[in-house]
């Protein structure tokens, strides 16, 4: 995860903690992602696990860049 993912998904990350390294956490807050990435891309777990790889907002280019 990227700082600003992690929080948005519940992780704390700080000076003294940083929750992307909690297996436990980290693996909630990944499955939540995915699911937040399954309902973006209408059902489709192709595009959900590419944006999860590259980043939701660079599939979203990359699909427009595509379409034009």
């Amino acid at each position: 995860f990227m700082g600003g993912t992690g929080n948005k998904f519940g992780l704390e990350i700080d000076r003294w903690y940083d929750g992307r390294l909690d297996a436990v956490r980290s693996t909630g807050a990944a499955l939540n992602y995915l699911n937040a990435l399954h309902d973006r891309f209408d059902g489709d777990w192709l595009l959900a696990v590419a944006a999860y790889n590259a980043g939701w907002g660079n599939l979203e280019k990359a699909i427009a860049t595509q379409r034009r």
